[in-house]
C-alpha cells in the first residue's frame, strides 16, 4: 500500500508540475503581450500629441513671421512652381 501511494503521489506531482509550468508560461506570455501593446499604444499617443503640438507651433510661427505662400511667390518674382 505504501508503494502504491508513493507512485500515485509521484505521478500527481509530475502532472501538477507539468501543467503548472504550462499555465505559468501562458500567463507570462499573455502578460508580456498586454504590456507590449499598452506601452506601444501609450508612446504612439504621446508621439501623435507632440506632432500636433509642433505643427501648431510651426503654423503660429509662420503666421507671426508673415511666411505665406503669397509672400514666397512675390519673392520669386511671381513665378509659381509648375508653370512655365
Amino acid at each position: 500500500m505504501g508503494k502504491s501511494r508513493r507512485i500515485r503521489s509521484g505521478i500527481t506531482r509530475r502532472w501538477l508540475r507539468g501543467s503548472l509550468l504550462i499555465t505559468v508560461l501562458l500567463v507570462m506570455l499573455a502578460e508580456g503581450l498586454f504590456l507590449y501593446s499598452a506601452t506601444r499604444s501609450y508612446y504612439n499617443g504621446v508621439q501623435q500629441s507632440m506632432y500636433r503640438r509642433f505643427s501648431s507651433i510651426t503654423g503660429q510661427l509662420k503666421m507671426y513671421a508673415g511666411d505665406t505662400p503669397q509672400r514666397h511667390a512675390a519673392a520669386d518674382g511671381g513665378a509659381v512652381c509648375g508653370q512655365g
